[in-house]
């Protein structure tokens, strides 16, 4: 009995391993135009919604916050100001930039519910929102006479992060735990509860922290000792090099499974966007088929391995895209329906020897 239930166990986790890999590490994907000529995807959240900026040339320039939701693209407009650049996105639809005052000062602000909230500076001319979490916690940075402070802003009230010593500071992404990656006199850090750990780098001499996931996980870049930039994956104290396709590899986001993506220079191209899962960096542009669009940067990716990234589209023109993974092929779930009925047969064969032994091993009376 004990074996036949490993036996069952076995052939379910099997199952179970072959659907999840399958479904981690997919060979291909969709491609889906989210925002047209001029237009920059920074964040994706675990809904497919995204977020980011349209460009327009007018005089002077300006921009405007887009919002990606359920196929349709909204033009959020220059909220009030002159330009609004959308940066971050949450769980909830709240989006955190910056915006573009009369004279060129730039403030945070946090847009929700059709109602942008200026966050306000240290006293200085200019503030930048670059994060927000699910409890509408932003992370950024303002800028004064002394230089540029990371902060945390919550509840109406937004606070210096607290650093080692003198040297700008910068925050660049923050997770529900309130953890705020970020970078501090030319090296990348976390801050959690109250702790400030800076990074170090792999092996040149400076590093920069780009985003933090659940786990307190960290992905970025680093100089090497070479001079060019890679990307990296910090975890439990150690930070990873991801490596590079030929040359400078540069990470902007990760998810809760680990997964990365980012920017790397390949033997063909300076700028191809990436995605780096279970030991392997791999070029989109190899995983979206013959769709005509070319990917230089991944910004963004979720937990259901949708990514945000910024390209070009057949004609050359540039434009925001949201990459889905493609389902199961059929001969994969073929696969997996056979490895079910092999289970099935051996579970038969496992109960008729079963049922044949307790026969023989019965007492048998004349």
């Amino acid at each position: 009995m004990r074996a036949l239930r490993f036996l069952c166990a076995s052939i379910l986790g099997a199952s179970i391993l072959c659907v999840s890999a399958s479904q981690a590490n997919a060979d291909s994907y969709s491609v889906t135009e989210i925002a047209g000529s001029g237009s920059f995807g920074y964040a994706l959240n675990a809904s497919g919604e995204a977020a980011g900026f349209l460009f327009f040339k007018t005089q002077p320039i300006t921009f405007h916050t887009f919002f990606y939701s359920n196929g349709t693209t909204t033009d959020l407009g220059s909220m009030g100001a002159r330009s609004s650049v959308g940066m971050a996105l949450n769980e909830a639809g709240q989006i955190a930039g910056y915006l573009t005052i009369t004279g060129g000062v730039e403030h945070a602000f946090v847009y929700s519910n059709g109602i942008a909230t200026d966050l306000g500076t240290f006293g200085g001319t200019s503030s930048f929102a670059t994060g927000i979490n699910s409890s509408g916690q932003v992370t950024g940075y303002a800028e004064t006479s002394s230089g540029s402070f990371a902060f945390i802003y919550n509840n109406g009230l937004m606070t210096k992060i607290p650093t080692p010593g003198a040297g700008d500071s910068v925050g660049n992404a923050i997770n529900d735990a309130g953890q705020v990656a970020g970078d501090y006199a030319g090296r990348g850090f976390i801050y959690s509860n109250g702790v400030f750990t800076q990074l170090g780098s792999l092996g040149g001499n400076g590093s920069s922290a780009q985003a933090i996931n659940a786990y307190g996980q960290v992905a970025g870049y680093s100089y090497l000792s070479n001079g060019i930039f890679h990307a990296y994956l910090y975890s439990n104290g150690t930070m990873t090099d991801l490596g590079s396709l030929g040359g400078n590899s540069y990470a902007y986001a990760l998810n809760d499974l680990g997964e990365v993506v980012g920017s790397t220079d390949s033997a063909s191209s300076q700028g191809d966007a990436f995605v780096y899962r279970n030991g392997t960096m791999t070029d989109l542009n190899s995983l979206i088929g013959s769709s005509g669009v070319s990917l230089w940067r991944a910004s963004g990716i979720n937990d259901a391995g949708q990514i945000v990234a910024n390209g070009f589209d057949s004609s050359g023109v540039s434009g925001t895209f949201l990459l889905t993974p493609l389902p199961l092929p059929s001969s994969a779930w073929a696969g997996l329906a056979l490895l079910g009925l092999l289970g099935i047969n051996q579970l038969r064969l496992w109960r008729a020897k079963a049922k044949a032994s307790t026969h023989l091993a019965r007492p048998h009376f004349e």
